[in-house]
C-alpha cells in the first residue's frame, strides 16, 4: 500500500469542489484579476502557474481571500516549490513525477499533484504516494473514455483530467470517474472579467445540477 502524500482536508476540498481552475497567463496582474473573477463566480480552488515575474506575490494575494485554496502550478524545481509554500500555496502541481518534489512535499506535509499521460505513469505516481494524478492532455488522449479506460483496471486512482476540458463537457469526465477536473482557457481566454465571472457561475450551476441528478 502506498503512503499518501496528500493532506486529507485539502484532498476532500478538491473532491468536494470538483472544479480546479487553472490560471495560466503572462503577468501577475492578469493572474490576480482572472483569479478574483473566477472566485466571484463561485470557483474556490485556483491554480496559478509558474512562468511570470511576481508569481509568488500573486499567490500570496489570492491566498488572503477566505475559503479559497491556492495551488502553484507547472512547478519543476524544489526552489519553485519552496517559494510557493512560503507564499501560501497549499498544493504543488507538477507536470512530471519528480522525486525531489515528492520528497520535499512529503517532508512538509504538502499536497502534491503530478502529471501523467499513460496508465503506467499514473500507476507509478500512485505507488510513490501521489494520490491525485493530472491526466494531460486528456482531449488528445481520448477524452472521458480514456479516463474510464484507465480506471476500469485501477479504480483506486484519483484522476484529474486537464487539457481540453471545458464548460460543456466537464461533467462527462466526472461521470467517467474523475475525482475533479482542471479547466483553464475555457474560463477566461478572450473574455472580460465580467464574462469570466459569468462562466464561473455557469460552471458552478452545472456542477450543482449534475451532483443533484
Amino acid at each position: 500500500m502506498t503512503e499518501s502524500l496528500i493532506n486529507d482536508k485539502i484532498y476532500n476540498n478538491i473532491e468536494y469542489k470538483k472544479i480546479f481552475a487553472v490560471v495560466r497567463t503572462d503577468c501577475a496582474e492578469k493572474a490576480v484579476n482572472i483569479s478574483k473573477a473566477l472566485i466571484a463566480g463561485g470557483i474556490k480552488v485556483i491554480e496559478l502557474t509558474m512562468g511570470f515575474d511576481g508569481i509568488f506575490e500573486a499567490i500570496t494575494e489570492i491566498t488572503k481571500i477566505p475559503d479559497v485554496t491556492v495551488a502553484a502550478g507547472s512547478v519543476l524545481t524544489a526552489y519553485q516549490a519552496e517559494y510557493a509554500m512560503r507564499a501560501g500555496a497549499k498544493i504543488i502541481v507538477s507536470p512530471v513525477t519528480e522525486m525531489r518534489l515528492i520528497k520535499l512535499c512529503k517532508s512538509n506535509k504538502m499536497t502534491i499533484i503530478t502529471g501523467a499521460s499513460t496508465p503506467n505513469e499514473a500507476y507509478n505516481a500512485w505507488k510513490l504516494g501521489v494520490n491525485i494524478i493530472k491526466i494531460f492532455p486528456v482531449k488528445a488522449l481520448g477524452g472521458p473514455t480514456y479516463i474510464k479506460d484507465i480506471l476500469t483496471p485501477m479504480p483506486f486512482l484519483h484522476l484529474m483530467p486537464t487539457g481540453g476540458v471545458n464548460l460543456n463537457n466537464f461533467t462527462e469526465y466526472l461521470e467517467a470517474g474523475a475525482c475533479a477536473v482542471g479547466i483553464g482557457h475555457a474560463f477566461y481566454k478572450g473574455k472580460s472579467m465580467e464574462e469570466i465571472t459569468e462562466n464561473a457561475k455557469l460552471a458552478s450551476q452545472k456542477l450543482i445540477q449534475y451532483l443533484g441528478s
